[in-house]
């Protein structure tokens, strides 16, 4: 990918980083001086870190700092990705953090306790919401509507090492877990601490654009926009938002 790019004489040169299950593998894979030379930001995918690929064991798909129960191996964070990156040479102001306005689900195990703890045992991912229809996914305006609308119970962390954990109310429980716009606020103040270049939303389509939930119109993209001041005289960075072209391919979709 970095050579096209180099041949790229006009317009903004792109590079995505997908977030690894071994961060050691990025370095491996790309090459981290040609990247330097050729790309003006890098979008990184700090999400997908846990998922339904792990049917057994319900866990937060975006944690931002290694949790209590994580032990010495568990490289799946935000921070240390980041921290990783910049190690290897990649400079702090082109990196954009990617942060979700989607949940990861799972089916919890029968016997699992009524607001299971981090991680919960589970026997599968979730049923699909109404409008993404796909299992082991929720947007972010699925997820507000069933806390609003069907009592899902919401766990947060105080702490802030990772965002809030949905539970519904009826079995089987489907456990979601997600940021919600106080925890995309987090992620984008540790984008500016960490003088990164700014922050990058998966994917506009997900945000509560049609405010059903009553927080507003896209209130995860207006939390990390204020954060960052965006449309301000002195915005701290940069702010990226895909709208993915596969949503025309969910089930149901012609």
């Amino acid at each position: 990918m970095p050579s096209k790019l180099k041949m790229i004489n006009q317009g903004i040169q792109l590079i995505a980083s997908q977030q690894l299950r071994n961060n050691h593998l990025i370095c491996k894979g790309y090459d981290v001086v040609v990247i330097n030379n050729t790309v003006d930001f890098i979008n990184l995918k700090t999400f997908d870190m846990h998922g339904p690929w792990n049917p057994g064991e319900a866990d937060h798909h975006a944690p931002l700092y290694k949790r209590p129960w994580d032990d010495e191996n568990n490289l799946y964070y935000v921070d240390y990705t980041v921290n990783y990156l910049t190690e290897q040479g990649i400079p702090p102001g082109i990196i954009n953090l990617g942060i979700p306005v989607y949940g990861r689900t799972w089916t919890l195990a029968t016997l699992a306790s009524v607001d299971p703890e981090l991680p919960a045992e589970a026997e599968g991912p979730g049923n699909g919401g109404e409008y993404t229809m796909q299992p082991g996914f929720l947007g972010y305006h699925e997820i507000c509507y069933a806390v609003k609308e069907d009592g899902w119970d919401v766990i947060k962390d105080p702490d802030h090492f990772n965002g809030p954990y949905a539970v519904s109310p009826y079995a089987p429980k489907t456990w979601v877990g997600f940021d919600d716009a106080e925890m995309a606020s987090v992620k984008a103040n540790y984008a500016i601490d960490k003088h990164l270049g700014g922050s990058m939303v998966w994917d506009i389509s997900t945000d509560d654009f049609a405010n059903r939930c009553g927080d507003g119109n896209n209130p995860i993209m207006k939390s990390i926009s204020q954060t960052m001041g965006i449309g301000s005289l002195t915005p701290r960075g940069r702010f990226v938002c895909y709208f993915p072209n596969w949503t025309g391919y969910r089930p149901g979709n012609n």
